[in-house]
């Protein structure tokens, strides 16, 4: 007797590991030729996250915005006029608009640079590792991005200023310190499974420092907020008295 089957589940593709440390290992070595100055740069960005705590949400999303435009700009027109001046000065003008819109706006900037960002981690995981169309993974990772950006905004603020500033930390060391052009203090910081492990520690340990620094400020406006209260009912009860004696004709006694 014929007796119906259901179809075989379909796979899941196989995530190529090696792939993507190949291709962390081929922008970590293109940063370790970048000048020494990038790196004391990518470590006052890191302070400056770091001090700002939440409010650096602000400043990472117009950086963000910013570097998205002014690379936009000159990725679109620096191939077609390789020898014009206007195209860098465009990109600095929109990089700049760009970084201000940001600061003012962080949180449509924070849903549009999510939206870009996974966009592309969509395309990589698609292509890169998934073997598939770029479009399976570039129109869910813009659209989680942006829903993420729009409805968690103040919630990144906790989490992401730390993860950029971990980021930033992890490659001004491998600048500094992994970089042969100098001599490698710490040649293994150079390799990619080694800069990842310094980026979690970092981030793990910069993600606990934000949220403790949230804890404490909430509870120093709850101690606020309940001294006002002692304060506004003392006043109250003081008020009363008066108002008590005063109906009582004892005012005047002491």
């Amino acid at each position: 007797m014929f007796a119906p089957s259901a179809p075989p589940a379909a796979s899941l593709p196989d995530f190529d590991l090696d792939a993507a440390l190949s291709l962390v290992q081929g922008g970590l070595d293109q940063t370790l030729f970048w000048p020494r100055w990038t790196a004391l740069l990518f470590i006052a960005f890191a302070i400056a996250l770091t001090m700002l705590g939440r409010h650096g949400q602000r400043l990472l999303a117009g950086t963000s915005l910013g570097g998205i435009v002014a690379g936009a700009i000159l990725l679109g027109l620096r191939p077609h006029f390789p020898d014009a001046e206007w195209p860098g000065f465009l990109a600095v003008l929109g990089g700049g608009a760009a970084l201000g819109l940001g600061i003012a706006t962080p949180g449509w900037t924070t849903a549009i640079v999510s939206a870009t960002a996974l966009c592309a981690v969509g395309m990589f995981l698609a292509v890169r590792i998934a073997h598939v169309s770029l479009l399976v993974g570039a129109i869910p990772g813009a659209l989680l991005g942006l829903f993420l950006g729009l409805a968690n905004h103040l919630f990144w603020g906790l989490w992401m200023p730390p993860i950029a500033a971990a980021f930033s930390l992890s490659i001004a060391a491998a600048r500094l310190l992994g970089a042969a052009d100098t001599g490698p203090i710490v040649s293994e910081l150079a390799q990619a499974p080694y800069s990842l492990a310094l980026f979690v520690g970092l981030s793990i340990a910069l993600i606990v420092v934000s949220h403790e620094r949230e804890h404490r400020k909430r509870l120093r406006a709850a101690a606020r907020t309940q001294a006002m209260s002692d304060r506004e009912l003392q006043s109250k009860v003081k008020r009363e008295r008066e108002r008590h004696e005063r109906f009582l004709g004892n005012s005047g006694e002491s």
